[in-house]
């Protein structure tokens, strides 16, 4: 068992020397690619919401015109922004 461990610390050891070597090599160029791969993650999450709003505005768009050109001429109100605006105002 002692064995095992002195030799998880030594591969331990070489891959935190590793680690340091990387990263004084590497220097600011590190932290630039971090930066860019939360960008990019970002990106493709907004981009992914993007593409399903936008399918389902798709498919409720036309059953709500539908809708509203129907109950035109009933007394059925379906206020627009502007009028609720003006009630929240008052």
């Amino acid at each position: 068992m002692y064995n095992k461990l002195k030799l998880m610390l030594k591969k331990g050891g070489w891959y935190s020397l590793a680690m340091i070597i990387v990263m004084l090599a590497a220097g600011p160029e590190i932290l630039i690619s971090m930066e860019l791969m939360a960008v990019v993650e970002m990106l493709g999450a907004s981009t992914f919401v993007l593409a399903y709003w936008s399918g389902i505005k798709l498919r409720v768009e036309k059953p709500i015109a539908k809708f509203k050109h129907f109950e035109r001429h009933s007394m059925l109100f379906l206020p627009n922004r502007q009028v609720l605006k003006q009630c929240h105002l008052c």
